[in-house]
């Protein structure tokens, strides 16, 4: 059977090969029992909204950056407001219910208007994306306030967060030559 074969196959070869074939199954069977996971279970489920300004968002991206040697978790915001957290694809068939890692998170929202579809980046390229909704502390992991500790379980989350200041807001529509509804009215 399979053992004659293997072992037959083995006796044949001479030591130095044998040795390196047990060595390299010796090393899969241990890498498999480890895991290449960071060795903490993804027990923990979160769920929740984003409002800016008091007011539920409609669409936009959540990102939990860990303090932990784990994965980031991604969320979409749904035109509810609401969102859940994932890592990679998730769980496919129920994607409001995939598991992170507990522990300690910093989050980044990036809210944005809509896009201007006959605006693009350049041919073939998607649309030019809309005007950011949200300040843009809360777009960098380094100068986001948004700090979380995440348990096992379920973990609701509500992250608020604001616009940006009048004076963000013209700075970003200059650099991206959108028009602001002060330049339209000074235009006509």
């Amino acid at each position: 059977g399979v053992e004659t074969i293997c072992f037959g196959y083995l006796k044949d070869m001479n030591y130095f090969n044998r040795q390196q074939i047990i060595s390299g199954i010796c090393l899969i069977c241990l890498a498999g029992l480890v895991g290449c996971d960071s060795g903490k279970e993804r027990n923990a489920t979160v769920q929740g909204t984003v409002t800016i300004d008091g007011m539920l968002t409609k669409s936009g991206s959540v990102v939990f950056h860990p303090s932990d040697d784990v994965p980031a978790a991604y969320g979409t915001i749904h035109r509810d407001g609401t969102f859940a957290l994932r890592i990679g694809r998730g769980n496919p068939r129920d994607p409001d219910h995939s598991k992170i890692s507990p522990g300690s998170y910093v989050a980044t929202v990036t809210i944005r208007g809509p896009s201007t579809p006959d605006e693009e980046l350049g041919p073939g390229a998607p649309p030019k994306p809309g005007v950011r909704l949200s300040a843009a502390k809360y777009s960098n992991k380094k100068t986001s306030d948004l700090a979380y500790t995440i348990k096992s379980g379920m973990n609701v989350i509500n992250i608020r967060v604001e616009s940006p200041s009048e004076k963000e807001f013209l700075e970003e529509s200059a650099e991206q030559g959108t028009d602001t509804p002060d330049s339209e009215e000074q235009s006509a």
